[in-house]
């Protein structure tokens, strides 16, 4: 009965512990996947006085005349090589405002690389549109 106990609790410290550091890691580090896209080392994120905000932050831009597949960049606004960065998109509305119309959109690529943040993107219309993409970044 003594072994059953103890391995019992083995378990369930190793679960808890599991389950702990993987939560702060992931909220804590990003992946450098410089090599061939496998994850080789963790770096951590841009602190206070870095050349990135350590706080969450969102933007969006308009580009005009899209349609088709296209390559976009953008300024990175300090944010290291490599860093995540989420990217959606949405057509121009009337005065600025975003609305979802008939074009399909598709982002298939983002990375943040000698200060630009490009971006591959698929918009499914027979013309050009004026296309808000709006970033989001979070530390």
């Amino acid at each position: 009965m003594k072994g059953f106990f103890s391995r019992k609790a083995a378990v369930v410290v190793a679960a808890v512990a599991l389950i702990l550091g993987g939560f702060f890691t992931t909220a804590a580090v990003y992946a450098d996947q410089s090599n061939g896209g496998e994850i080789t080392t963790f770096k951590a994120l841009p602190q206070r006085g870095d050349a990135a905000a350590p706080m969450a932050m969102s933007w969006r831009e308009l580009r005009c005349g899209i349609h088709r597949l296209v390559r976009q960049d953008f300024g990175a606004r300090g944010l290291p090589d490599g860093y995540p960065v989420a990217v959606t998109l949405a057509e121009n509305g009337s005065g600025g405002s975003e609305f979802l119309g008939s074009a399909l959109m598709n982002v298939y690529n983002v990375v943040v690389w000698g200060g630009q943040i490009q971006v591959v993107a698929d918009i499914q219309w027979d013309h050009g549109l004026c296309v808000w993409y709006k970033f989001s970044v979070g530390a």
